[in-house]
């Protein structure tokens, strides 16, 4: 499957065949679930920043931006369709008023699961 030029570049980039191969093995069969243990919340996972902050950070990164010539990336791969295809479907649930038990809408748009 993979050439000789394939296999120098996957070298030159420090990884070796074995793990190209189970990566495309992935995009075939599809990906294997994560197993989580807890979610995240504000202070374990999550930091939340006050106002000052957030305008200190945009600045930031406008500034960066204006330096650099920066693109968005869409992948046309369906890859991010397939990746939301269950929040899109939650999303309208909600908008169709068919709310699962445990979960409490700040509003419309805003689900948040009750732990």
């Amino acid at each position: 499957m993979l050439t000789e030029k394939d296999i120098k570049q996957i070298k030159k980039r420090g990884t070796n065949e074995k793990i190209v191969l189970q990566q495309l093995e992935n995009f075939k069969t599809g990906f294997p679930f994560v197993s989580l243990f807890k979610p995240v919340v504000n202070k374990n996972g999550i930091q939340t920043i006050g106002k000052a902050q957030l305008e200190l950070l945009s600045d930031n990164f406008t500034g960066y931006l204006n330096k650099r010539n920066a693109t968005k990336f869409v992948p046309a791969s369906g890859a991010a369709t397939r990746m939301f295809k269950d929040l899109f479907s939650f999303l309208d649930d909600v908008k169709d008023g068919k709310v699962p038990d445990n979960f409490l809408l700040l509003n419309e748009y805003q689900p948040v699961a009750e732990f």
